[in-house]
C-alpha cells in the first residue's frame, strides 16, 4: 500500500496548493516538512476548493473512512488547488489538482504524460468537458473552459490503484459540481 509520504515526489499533480479566491498561495519555507501529515491542515481560503468530497469517493469506490488532505503550495503559477482523499490509515485513494491556463495548460500536461509514459499510453477520452485524456492505468486529465483537472488513482479496492474507469466516474461527479 502506498503511503502518503511517498506521494510528495511522485506526480507533478501533487505539488500544488489551494490558494482559494484565485490569489497566489504563499511560498513554502525551506524548513517546511515534506510529509503530507505535516501539511494536512487546509491552507487559508482552501475550504471549498475541492470539487470532490469523501462521500462521493466512498460511493464510487466503496472505500470508507475517507478524508481530504490539502497539499501545501508549490509556487508554480497556475496551480489553484491540490488535495488527496485519504483513508484513516493515511493511504491516498485519489489525488486531484486544479490548474488554470485552459487549452494551453491541458496540452502541456498531455505532452508531459506522453514524454513520461510514451504516446501509446496516452489516449483521448470523449464525453468529459472540452478535452480529456487518460494516461497509463491510473491518470486522467480533463479541461473545462479555462480550468484543467487532473486525477490520479493511488489506492483502491484490493490494494490496487484506482483505475481510469473509476477516475472517470469521479471526474463526472466533479464536473456536475463545477
Amino acid at each position: 500500500m502506498r503511503r502518503l509520504g511517498a506521494l510528495i515526489v511522485v506526480p507533478l499533480t501533487l505539488l500544488a496548493g489551494c490558494s482559494g479566491g484565485g490569489e497566489p498561495a504563499a511560498e513554502p519555507s525551506s524548513s517546511q516538512s515534506t510529509s503530507l501529515a505535516a501539511e494536512s491542515a487546509p491552507l487559508a481560503g482552501s475550504k471549498g476548493c475541492a470539487l470532490l468530497d469523501p462521500a462521493v469517493v466512498q460511493r464510487v469506490t466503496g472505500l470508507e473512512g475517507l478524508s481530504t488532505v490539502y497539499l501545501g503550495p508549490s509556487g508554480e503559477p497556475g496551480r489553484r488547488c491540490a488535495y488527496v482523499l485519504t483513508l484513516r490509515s493515511g493511504d491516498g485513494v485519489v489525488s486531484v489538482t486544479e490548474l488554470s491556463g485552459g487549452a494551453a495548460r491541458y496540452h502541456a500536461v498531455r505532452r508531459a504524460k506522453v514524454d513520461e509514459l510514451g504516446s501509446d499510453a496516452v489516449r483521448d477520452l470523449t464525453g468529459l468537458g472540452n478535452d480529456a485524456f487518460a494516461a497509463g492505468t491510473r491518470y486522467l486529465a480533463v479541461r473545462v473552459g479555462a480550468r484543467v483537472y487532473t486525477l490520479e488513482g493511488l489506492f483502491g479496492v484490493g490494494g490496487q490503484a484506482l483505475p481510469v474507469k473509476a477516475l472517470r466516474a469521479l471526474a463526472e461527479e466533479m464536473l456536475r459540481r463545477e
